[in-house]
Parts: C-alpha cells; sequence; structure tokens
C-alpha cells in the first residue's frame, strides 16, 4: 500500500523538521521520516548536548570565582560528572518531546524508519511505500574518522561518542582546532580532564577571523589546554598506559583517550540516489543548483547533505525557504550574507558576512572599527573583559560588510551587524544607534564610532 503525500521530508534534523513544520504550517500534507530521533544529530548528539555541557563548566569555573563577589562557599566546589551528563540527557529529552507535540499540533505524519528512494517521488520504509510530488533530502551528516590503528576502539572517540562517556578520561587528546574541538577542549579541560588540543593549521579556528583565533588560544591555555598549532599526528600506538603519541613537531606524550574533530561527511548511501540520477560532488555530498534542487527535479536537499554551511541554522533557514518555495509562497533567493557563524567557547565567538582577510581576498576597499570589552562597563561588572567588536565596513561607502565579535554574549550580539548587513544599513547608521547603558550591546555602536576615529570610551 502506497501513502500519498504533498511533501515528503527525508530527515528530522534543524533542517527537516523545519521543512516539514513550515509546509504544513502551509498547508501542505506533509510526511516527515526519520531513522532515529526527531532533532537529529543537532538536538540528539551534537548542539544541544554540547552546549548543556559547556553551560555546566563555564558555571563551575563561574563557582570558582564566588568569592569576587562576596559569596562565601561552605566548600570547595567539586564535580559530580554523571549528574551533568544526566542534566544534558534531560535537556535532550525536553526538546526532543517538544518538537514531537509541534509535529502532533501541525499534523505533520511521522515515520520511523530508513528511508529509500524507489523512484522520483517514492520512498520506501519497511514494507511501507511513501510518496509525494515533492521531496526534501535533509539527511544531515556523520562524524569523519580516521585509522589510527588502535584496535580498544573506546579510546578513539567521535563527538557523538564523547557526548556520551560514563567516566571522563584523565587526560585526552583532541585532533582538530576548529569550533568542535576548541568548544571540547573547554569541556573535558573544565571537568578536570588534562587536554592536548591540535590543529594542523598555524591558527585556531581556521577560516575565522585571525584575531578571533588567537584570542581563543589564549582563553584555551589560560585554563591549562596545550594547544599545537601547524602540527599534526604521526603516529599513535597503544601501551599499558594508554596511548603513546609521536606528534610531528617533536612531542611525545601518553593520553587515556582521542577525540576526532576533523570534519563531517555528508549521509548519502544506502538511499538509492545515484540509480535516480541525483549528483553527488567530489566530497559525496549532494550537489544542488542555487534553489537546492538535485538533478532530479522532484528531489530538493537541504542542510549537511549538501557539504554547504553544515550549522544547524543554516539548515533551518534552507528548510523554511525551500517548503515555502514548494508552496509556492515565496520565490525569494537564498541569501547566506547573514548567517552568522558561532564558536560557543567562553567566551563565545561569532563572525557574520566578511571579515579582513575575505575583504582583502575579494579586493574589496575596508576599514574597521574595533572596541575591546576591556573598555566596557557591563563587562567589568560582570568580569567578562575578554574579547572585542570588530565591525567591517567598505572604505568609500562605509556599509556594513561583516563583523566579529569574541565576548560574552556574542552570539546574541552578532545580530545587531547580521541585521545591518541584511537591510544595507551603514556603519554610520550603527554608530547613531543608542543603546541601553550599561549593556554588551553598547561595544557594537562603539566599535562603530571608533570605525570613523572617534571612539568615545577608548582612545
Amino acid at each position: 500500500m502506497t501513502s500519498s503525500f504533498d511533501l515528503l521530508v527525508l530527515g528530522g534534523g534543524p533542517g527537516g523538521y523545519v521543512a516539514a513544520l513550515r509546509g504544513a504550517q502551509l498547508g501542505l500534507k506533509v510526511c516527515l521520516v526519520e531513522n532515529e530521533f526527531l532533532g537529529g544529530v543537532c538536538l540528539n548528539k551534537g548542539c544541544i548536548p554540547s552546549k548543556t555541557l559547556l553551560a555546566g563548566t563555564e558555571f563551575y569555573s563561574k563557582l570558582e570565582k564566588a568569592s569576587d563577589w562576596g559569596i562565601e562557599l561552605g566548600a570547595t566546589p567539586r564535580w559530580n560528572a554523571r549528574r551533568l551528563f544526566q542534566k544534558k540527557d534531560e535537556v535532550v529529552l525536553k526538546m526532543r518531546q517538544g518538537l514531537e507535540v509541534l509535529c502532533e499540533k501541525r499534523k505533520v505524519f511521522r515515520v520511523n524508519g530508513f528511508g529509500r528512494f524507489i523512484s522520483p517521488t517514492q520512498v520506501q520504509v519497511g514494507k511501507e511505500i511513501y510518496s509525494a510530488s515533492k521531496l526534501i533530502l535533509a539527511t544531515g551528516s556523520s562524524a569523519k574518522k580516521i585509522d589510527l590503528g588502535i584496535k580498544e576502539c573506546k579510546k578513539v572517540l567521535t563527538s557523538e561518542e564523547a557526548l556520551s562517556l560514563q567516566t571522563v578520561p584523565g587526560s585526552l587528546l583532541i585532533l582538530g582546532g576548529g569550533p568542535e574541538g576548541c568548544e571540547f577542549a573547554l569541556v573535558f579541560r573544565g571537568l578536570g580532564c588534562r587536554v592536548l588540543l591540535v590543529e594542523a593549521q598555524e591558527r585556531l579556528l581556521p577560516g575565522m577571523d585571525r584575531d578571533a583565533g588567537s584570542a581563543i588560544r589564549r582563553t584555551l591555555i589560560a585554563k591549562g589546554v596545550e594547544v599545537f598549532t601547524a602540527d599534526s599526528l604521526l603516529k599513535a600506538t597503544e601501551s599499558k598506559e594508554g596511548i603513546r603519541l609521536e606528534l610531528k613537531s617533536g612531542k611525545s606524550d601518553t593520553v587515556d583517550a582521542v577525540l576526532l574533530s576533523v570534519g563531517r561527511i555528508a549521509n548519502t548511501s544506502g538511499m538509492g540516489l545515484e540509480a535516480l540520477g541525483v549528483s553527488l560532488n567530489e566530497k559525496k555530498a549532494v550537489a544542488t543548483d542555487a534553489s537546492l534542487k538535485t538533478k532530479v527535479d522532484s528531489i530538493y536537499a537541504i542542510g549537511d547533505v549538501t557539504g554547504k554551511l553544515m550549522m544547524a541554522h543554516a539548515a533551518s533557514y534552507e528548510g523554511y525557504m525551500t517548503a515555502a518555495r514548494l508552496a509556492g509562497k515565496t520565490k525569494e533567493a537564498l541569501d547566506y550574507s547573514t548567517v552568522p557563524s558561532v564558536v560557543y567557547t567562553y567566551p563565545e565567538v561569532a563572525e557574520v558576512g566578511l571579515n579582513e582577510e575575505k575583504a582583502a581576498a575579494q579586493n574589496i576597499p575596508y576599514e574597521i572599527g574595533r572596541f575591546s570589552f576591556a573598555a566596557l562597563g557591563r563587562a567589568h561588572a560582570k568580569a567578562e573583559t575578554e574579547g572585542f567588536v570588530k565591525i567591517i565596513g567598505h572604505a568609500k561607502t562605509n556599509k556594513v560588510l561583516g563583523g566579529v565579535i569574541v565576548g560574552d554574549g556574542a552570539s546574541d550580539l552578532i545580530n545587531m551587524i547580521s541585521l545591518a548587513i541584511k537591510h544595507g544599513l551603514s556603519v554610520a547608521d550603527l554608530r547613531s544607534h543608542t543603546a541601553p547603558h550599561p549593556s554588551a550591546s553598547e561595544a557594537v555602536v562603539e566599535a562603530a564610532h571608533l570605525f570613523f576615529k572617534e571612539g568615545l570610551h577608548y582612545a
């Protein structure tokens, strides 16, 4: 028996469930197929659990400074790591249940199981067949693995496995100094683990603002993380003491476990895509046109499976817009210029639009305005003075091109700059904004003043 729908979404992560909910909201009869849990990797094995652990370790670090605010704790704080991981599971379950309720209220028909295409308009799950005139592929990605030659697989972890540990290792090597690697370095260092962080590029957070990478490097080192950049793992061997490491730089050490944070690969295998004529690129991700349509007219692809912007909020944006397009409610082109990148370290790193290197690479004349949180009253009141706001503007028109923020609440503050880019505002427009005092948002306004070399609270 075949069940028919207007729209079938394969994958229930941040892209897929948003597409399903939006499609149903616009009157489409929607089927959502998910092999595991609603929310995908992000909610269940990635973004939300890792940020919960980060929040816990950040809170612990604040407790250690409680006496600065006159709070005399009766005893030195100590970890109950098992309870922290239980808290993570509670947060995930609560949010997953919320999604289930939303799907039920929007009348999204849910199917649990692995979906495989049997035609351009049909997907088989088990013995059942589901058809739709339009389908959205949103199957996400998986952590990339490297064979280190270690037989004891429990000693070599991916991010998903690291989030489900029952005990915290005494020492840990993290391979990869991108956003994920830096976040996990703080989590495990905060839990008392000795952490070595190795990045092959010459700086942390490669691809993001150079100053931001330098700031996070200082933060990690200050917290006791051993950071190695322009370095790599040459050899790993098992011993009675753990895993013996040899780095390209000549550094030798022994750790209890290795965490691989070396990227992600699109989930495209086993679904019958090639037989339909859906093209994959050199990274085995689904190739699409500008509207996210594949080579097969009835099939669209969004999120990590396309290998483009592998971020949950980018997938949600694509899901929202694609569902609206298929419902005939919009012809608006996708615009990624205001999709921010965020690293949830403490302090946070957020970036949107062009940073200095990207502007220079495009031969765009630019100027910057940079303001340090060390000159901000609100930052001192909260003892969160690490970081800065940097605004990148066109040197001739002063149109806002991008922004970089390192500091407490950067993931929220970056929205001021994102909106400025989206609506074509100038740095002068940001300068004329009146921010509440005292607040972190004043730093954005101050950076705009400094763009014009007329800083008020920073000389």
